[in-house]
């Protein structure tokens, strides 16, 4: 099977989905475990110190429809206290799914209307 790649198409976040702009891409971690491989002292041995990484999905520029509010929903999701259900589709129609908020900042490029939003959560983001 060939990989594909290209543009995000899509985020849904509480139910509600955002446009990704044409050329948006996102860098996305699934979360779990990230490794460091730190020397003993005899310098033939070492240990595996493990540290638990949340998911991210940052980057991504979504479309902001002033009409509909967009921005105003997604601070208040940032505002509020709770992960919500965040799925990110890929080129590919690949689908990865998880709990989070929105991280970072909020701010809307009136030119082209979109914004650069970031998602994290905790555990991992799973394919659907």
């Amino acid at each position: 099977m060939t990989a594909i790649g290209g543009p995000l198409r899509n985020i849904s976040v509480a139910g509600r989905e955002f446009r990704a702009a044409g050329d948006a891409t996102i860098a996305m971690k699934l979360g779990g475990d990230e490794n460091e491989v730190s020397p003993n002292g005899d310098k033939s041995t070492a240990r595996i110190v493990k540290t638990t990484a949340a998911w991210t999905a940052t980057g991504g520029a979504l479309e902001f429809d002033s009409n509909l509010g967009d921005q105003e929903f997604l601070q208040e999701i940032a505002d509020g206290n709770d992960f919500v259900v965040i799925a990110i589709t890929l080129q590919s129609g690949v689908v990865y799914q998880g709990t989070g908020i929105v991280t970072g900042e909020l701010a809307l490029d009136s030119a082209a209307t979109t914004g650069v939003t970031n998602f994290g959560g905790p555990g991992k983001l799973t394919k659907q």
